[in-house]
């Protein structure tokens, strides 16, 4: 994190004083956030084709960023490899994202290395942030309906579970042992 925050003060124009109290803040093993909710400023690039002249790139290469050339795969349907490489670009860029978001929560700092922060925040791909990726049925892509421990869907675990393929599930049924006063 003190790398990072080196790095934000490197690219803007901090004064002295700011560069001595950061330095004496370390490495910010805590990070101390406002208390109220606060609104940022939109980002500049919505509505903006940023990646318009960037190449195609093969699917399994993509960097999250621009076009990427279409190819036969086998996931159910291609809303699955959309959210399996979600998953992907998230994975390489989530503790980046994560370090540079507190930085910018961060009311210690200075304002301009906040806004540094949400500058290079804004330069992340957006399959970066947390809420991107959702949880889909690995054998029929369906996203309603999901047992995330089991990563299926309710139709798939019924069936899984019926014909004993599932460990510990069991069908409910009372009729035997269940005694009813009339």
């Amino acid at each position: 994190m003190a790398s990072i925050i080196s790095s934000l003060l490197r690219t803007t124009y901090v004064s002295h004083c700011v560069d001595s109290s950061v330095s004496m803040l370390g490495s910010l093993n805590q990070v101390r956030h406002r208390l109220k909710s606060y609104k940022t400023k939109s980002n500049p690039f919505r509505g903006v084709l940023k990646h318009q002249g960037k190449p195609l790139q093969n699917w399994w290469d993509w960097d999250g960023l621009g076009p990427y050339k279409y190819r036969h795969h086998h996931y159910p349907n291609n809303i699955t490899l959309r959210d399996v490489q979600r998953r992907r670009i998230f994975k390489k860029f989530h503790y980046e994202r994560s370090k540079l978001s507190d930085i910018r929560k961060n009311d210690i700092l200075p304002m301009s290395v906040q806004n540094a922060a949400l500058e290079r925040i804004h330069d992340l791909p957006m399959d970066s942030n947390v809420i991107r990726p959702n949880n889909r049925c690995t054998v029929t892509g369906r996203g309603r309906g999901n047992y995330p421990e089991f990563r299926v869907s309710r139709f798939i675990f019924r069936n899984e579970a019926d014909h004993n393929r599932v460990s510990g599930a069991q069908r409910a049924f009372w009729m035997y042992n269940t005694k009813i006063d009339p």
